[in-house]
């Protein structure tokens, strides 16, 4: 995950896929280099698209609401501010433990990028980044924690937001995700 004041672009090396958005308009483009095809959508189309990453499937990011608590600590050398979600709607009655997120709010990073970053990772709109969230395992459901490990501050080359070439429009979101090839 790279982020900067004028974009954001995530590799997943495993599944061949990228995501950037950029400025000025920060729609949300997924390129597969597998199939050669991408898609771009606006944040509304990409946060209600067909598609449902692991987290909105679980745990839906329109009923969670975390509260700011007054419980810090540092991860990856980056201060961050505990919130919690307790009584999420989503989970089943059988499950009371509360869902947590480790923000980091002094980041300097615009809110867009904040707000991109919830969306494409299925989170909660919280006042910075995520760089943990701990979720209760649901039953028979594999939940996908987010663990940041390392962080590092780096210059970008002036191309680095700049979508790549060679790939063609998708008709939309699940051709691109799930391809019968």
């Amino acid at each position: 995950v790279y982020l900067s004041p004028i974009g954001l672009k995530m590799v997943n090396e495993g599944s061949g896929r990228t995501l950037i958005a950029k400025s000025p308009d920060w729609k949300i483009a997924v390129f597969d280099d597998d199939t050669k095809l991408f898609f771009v959508a606006t944040q509304e189309q990409f946060a209600h698209a067909d598609f449902v990453n692991a987290f909105n499937l679980v745990y839906s990011q329109r009923q969670i609401v975390p509260l700011k608590t007054s419980v810090h600590s540092t991860i990856a050398g980056i201060k961050v501010t505990e919130y919690m979600a307790g009584g999420d709607k989503a989970l089943p009655k059988s499950h009371t433990k509360e869902v947590a997120y480790w923000v980091a709010e002094d980041t300097g990073l615009p809110l867009v990028v904040c707000k991109v970053y919830a969306i494409v990772c299925g989170l909660p709109k919280l006042p910075g980044i995520t760089l943990r969230a701990s979720y209760p395992p649901r039953i028979e459901m594999k939940v996908n924690n987010v663990e940041t490990i390392s962080a590092a501050k780096m210059k970008f080359t002036d191309d680095f937001f700049k979508y790549p070439s060679g790939f063609k429009k998708a008709d939309n979101m699940r051709q691109l995700l799930f391809n019968q090839d």
